[in-house]
């Protein structure tokens, strides 16, 4: 059983180093793609945003499975901040998308 459990945590160490991978290189790639639309002083339309968006997706995808790994009750309610802010800006986004409409 204790293997099981190894191998279990093993697979949502790697999803979530790869979804939180994901995550900032999607941030990096929107921050870079704004940085250059603002030097060419391109008017760009709200795409930024829905990338943007799938990035903190994919970010708070990794804070669910860590969920899994979680020992003590101080890391229960690290994650649990973490999860509520991720999830707050991820509402500010689509709030934004809709009033952009």
């Amino acid at each position: 059983m204790e293997v099981i459990h190894e191998i279990l945590s093993l697979i949502i160490s790697i999803a979530v180093l790869v979804f939180e991978i994901t995550g900032v290189v999607l941030i990096i790639f929107t921050g870079v793609q704004g940085i250059y639309n603002l030097i060419k002083k391109k008017k760009t339309p709200c795409n930024w945003l829905k990338t943007l968006l799938l990035a903190l997706t994919f970010l708070l995808l990794g804070e669910v499975l860590e969920t899994v790994l979680i020992q003590t009750f101080n890391q229960l309610f690290i994650v649990a901040g973490i999860f509520a802010l991720r999830a707050l800006i991820v509402i500010f986004i689509n709030w934004e998308m809709k009033q952009e409409h």
